[in-house]
């Protein structure tokens, strides 16, 4: 009884699942789209890093404002204090990182599409 149920519900699945063979032959053709350019590819990193540098800056700000609040909450306790200004530096130096990488992006994307090099 147990192979009778097994074959049928095998002949059952096979059965329902040729449309999908069928379907995998298809003679759509995606259409052409723009030719992709140094110049495009060069947009496309430049978007990435500036969302990249947007929420490290937001990071860097959270990072200054998490060690403000432990300094205030510190109540004198002098490893809590080293604990804030830790924070806070590390805050301000991450965020003067972040600006001077988002700086070098913007320079080598001037200077390279200025020169005519991507073009």
């Amino acid at each position: 009884m147990n192979k009778k149920i097994a074959k049928w519900s095998l002949s059952a699945v096979l059965f329902l699942a040729m449309p999908l063979f069928v379907a995998a032959q298809s003679t759509y053709t995606p259409p052409s789209g723009q030719t992709i350019t140094l110049t495009t590819i060069m947009d496309a990193v430049v978007a990435v890093a500036n969302f990249m540098i947007y929420i490290g800056i937001a990071v860097a700000v959270i990072f200054i404002i998490w060690g403000g609040i432990t300094y205030m909450m510190a109540g004198g306790d002098d490893t809590k204090i080293e604990t804030a200004k830790k924070r806070i530096i590390t805050g301000i130096i991450g965020a003067a990182i972040i600006i001077g990488v988002g700086a070098i992006i913007r320079t080598l994307q001037y200077i390279l599409v200025t020169s005519g090099t991507l073009d």
